[in-house]
């Protein structure tokens, strides 16, 4: 049941209208608590293996605590020397007569709205890891694609028969959003494919692997393949490209190009001609993109990327110029996680037609709002996740290195989907690559590790995951016995 557990949180977050909007924050906060508390003591404990990682959250969630804290005048003139300035321009009512002990946010209510969607999905990285402790990878990767392509069906259908809706009858509060499914934003809800396509990508590769590892004709590899279930999963997967092209992201689109070469770098010394599956992964993957190239809307993919080359008062380079001066002005402790958008409301220049209230860089946001003491830990943690990441796949001679091999690549396409998205602010999106990122670094206890590779690399002794669960390899399998 411990798989579960984070595909429940992933699912009410995903109910939570994404958790775009701050009465969902804590409930979902409490959720993950529970979640946590479920899995028990396992859930807060950390590995060596990826303590950097883990230390760099802690420093996250401990720079975006002492925002909150009341500091006397003369520590925050040091800190953030132009923080009285721009909060006298941001202030409604008569200046205090005294200089008075403030935090070193712009607004406390919107970063104590951060602090907790950062702390939930730290909580969903540690509950998810410690689920996979004694298996289920393998009902927690169904889950998440059956989760998937549910979400992309739906949504598809829903901006086809309601395209200004949320769920269908939920008008956004914005009146330029364009909703795609349960997100207000598209490029949210392609940031949440592109996450989980890569990982379902992965399990489908491993599951073809186990499955046709004794196949010795085309026959018997089209005979096992439907008999496994794969249709079901190659389906999953093609749904979930497929919705991913139909929001026209172009940032998600060069994050899936990203995925799919880092997952080719990654598994490069693992592909080999004489590999059980080789051949038929590579026809399923022809087929799914003779499909998705069936169905892509040319021309509106041409007009998105026409639009890329022109330039207006208000596009992303607009945007990255205009936040530079707050970068500077704030360089050690930010304005504060979560306040981007009251900052700019002093620093924008452009036509305030178009309201700047993100900075469409997830790592310039970063910079603005906690500065060089929030940079430092991003770095920190990336460079934890990058070690680990690779230890893990280094070490895993199991079919499960195709599943961390996906993860990965959703990980390395969320990074570069961020260089123009701040997607990771929607808690729905933020705990699935927490999920993401524990599959990747996941590590099984002894009382788990009941399976050993083949000295290829192949298949395993008990099953495709590690669950424990025995497959039958096929008639010429027992006859071999």
């Amino acid at each position: 049941m411990a798989p579960l557990v984070p595909l429940a949180v992933l699912a009410a977050a995903l109910a939570a209208f994404a958790g775009a909007y701050e009465w969902s924050t804590l409930p979902l906060t409490g959720l993950t608590l529970i979640a946590a508390l479920a899995v028990g003591r396992r859930a807060f404990a950390l590995p060596r293996a990826t303590r950097l990682a883990d230390l760099a959250l802690a420093g996250a969630v401990a720079v975006v605590a002492l925002q909150l804290v009341p500091l006397p005048p003369e520590f925050t003139a040091r800190l953030s020397p132009r923080l009285a300035r721009v909060a006298a321009a941001l202030r409604v009512g008569p200046a205090p007569a005294t200089a008075e002990w403030r935090p070193l946010t712009l607004d406390a209510a919107a970063t104590r709205q951060a602090l907790l969607v950062l702390a939930s999905t730290i909580l969903v990285f540690f509950t998810t890891r410690a689920a996979l402790e004694s298996g289920g990878i393998r009902r927690l990767c169904r889950g998440l694609a059956g989760l998937g392509a549910v979400l992309a069906i739906a949504a598809v259908i829903q901006r086809a028969a309601t395209p200004g809706l949320v769920f269908g009858f939920w008008a956004p509060l914005d009146p330029g959003a364009r909703p795609f499914g349960p997100f207000v934003n598209r490029n949210h809800f392609a940031a949440w494919m592109l996450l989980a396509v890569p990982v379902v990508a992965g399990y489908l590769v491993a599951h073809i692997r186990i499955h046709l590892a004794d196949a010795r004709t085309w026959r018997d590899r089209v005979h096992l393949f439907a008999a496994s279930g794969g249709p079901l999963l190659a389906a999953a997967v093609m749904a979930m490209g497929l919705a991913l092209l139909a929001t026209l992201s172009r940032s998600a689109l060069l994050g899936l190009g990203a995925a799919a070469v880092a997952a080719w770098l990654l598994s490069r010394g693992r592909r080999a001609r004489n590999q059980p599956g080789a051949g038929t992964v590579l026809a399923v993957a022809g087929a799914a993109l003779v499909v998705l190239l069936a169905f892509v809307d040319v021309d509106a993919w041409a007009t998105r990327f026409d639009a890329t080359l022109a330039s207006s008062p208000t596009d992303r380079a607009a945007v990255w110029r205009e936040s530079m001066p707050v970068v500077a002005d704030f360089p050690i402790a930010g304005t504060g996680a979560g306040t981007y958008g009251f900052a700019m409301l002093v620093y924008q220049q452009s036509d305030r037609h178009a309201y700047f209230n993100q900075a469409h860089s997830h790592y310039l946001q970063v910079a603005v709002e906690g500065g060089a003491l929030l940079l430092l830990c991003l770095m920190l943690g990336l460079a934890g996740l990058a070690r680990a990441g690779r230890h893990a796949l280094a070490s895993d001679r199991s079919e499960v290195f195709w599943i961390r091999v996906g993860a990965a690549g959703s990980l390395v396409g969320i990074a570069v989907q961020s260089i123009w998205e701040t997607a990771l602010r929607m808690p729905a999106d933020a705990y699935l690559c927490a999920v993401v990122a524990a599959l990747l670094l996941h590590t099984r206890t002894n009382g788990g590790q009941g399976y050993e590779p083949s000295p290829a690399g192949g298949s395993n002794r008990r099953g495709d995951d590690g669950s424990g669960r025995r497959h039958r390899r096929g008639p010429r399998a027992s006859r071999r016995r």
